[in-house]
């Protein structure tokens, strides 16, 4: 069954950590690297209404979770879907990504949770994941890109 991020926490709800207590944005990433699993902060410091989720991907049991299968069975099923290759997209005309838009002199990236990871992490940074299949061979990648 096919979700989006909300409805697959909604589902999942018990089954990762779930930090209700206040945290202030510059503990998050000591938090996250002590977690051993899919980690949700309810309450962070500064940003009302926004929820931060960390290692969807973490370990076996959270792979599972994501896959919709067993944690014997992640190699299989993971080799299924990549095999499978990409699907079309489906167009809608709002998403959820969309309920709340700023333009112009309104933009302003300091109201986003990001968190600075490490230590030794410069600055704040988010980073994304994009798979990309050349026109001409057919071949794909993969990159992170890091953003701050």
């Amino acid at each position: 069954m096919k979700m989006d991020l909300h409805s697959f926490l909604e589902a999942h709800k018990g089954q990762y950590i779930t930090i209700k207590k206040p945290v202030k944005l510059e503990h998050v990433g000591a938090l996250i690297g002590q977690a051993d699993d899919t980690i949700v902060f309810d309450n962070l410091v500064g940003f009302p209404g926004f929820r931060l989720v960390d290692q969807l991907f973490v370990n076996r049991s959270a792979q599972a979770r994501v896959l919709g299968c067993e944690p014997g069975e992640v190699v299989k099923r993971l080799a299924e879907v990549i095999n499978r290759g990409p699907h079309r997209l489906k167009e809608v005309e709002n998403g959820s990504c969309q309920e709340r838009i700023f333009t112009g002199d309104d933009i302003d990236l300091g109201m986003l949770p990001v968190v600075r990871h490490t230590d030794l992490d410069p600055y704040p940074y988010t980073t994304g994941f994009a798979v990309h299949m050349d026109p001409e061979t057919g071949q794909f990648n993969a990159m992170f890109p890091r953003c701050g």
